[in-house]
């Protein structure tokens, strides 16, 4: 099996579930997100089966745990690193705080 973004393709060796289902409520928070720091400068949120990630150009990707509605642990083990969803518009989340430094939804691939 393999990701591409929140796309899943399964070889037919493959003998696990094939559907999923996700809180409707993590539509909104799907995208590329961007910000002006040297550090880390994008990532994307995507859904892997029935888990939400967040995916970092370098490759890494980490399950966001729900702590809240709109707020998240990243990664699955106990951590202090959250991303907060914020501004809302239209159905879907601009602006995004990955442990306090603001990113911005981008609407660029």
């Amino acid at each position: 099996e393999v990701f591409y973004g929140s796309d899943w393709y399964a070889g037919r060796n493959y003998s696990g579930p094939r559907e999923f289902s996700v809180p409707k409520e993590w539509a909104r928070y799907l995208g590329h997100y961007r910000s002006y720091s040297p550090w880390l400068s994008n990532f994307r949120i995507v859904v892997h089966k029935d888990k939400l990630m967040i995916a970092f150009p370098e490759g890494e990707e980490e399950q966001l745990v729900e702590l809240e509605p709109g707020e998240f642990q990243v990664g699955a083990a106990e951590t202090a690193e959250r991303l907060k969803m914020d501004m809302l518009v239209n159905g879907k989340t601009l602006r995004a705080y990955l442990s306090g430094a603001a990113f911005y939804r981008s609407f660029l691939p």
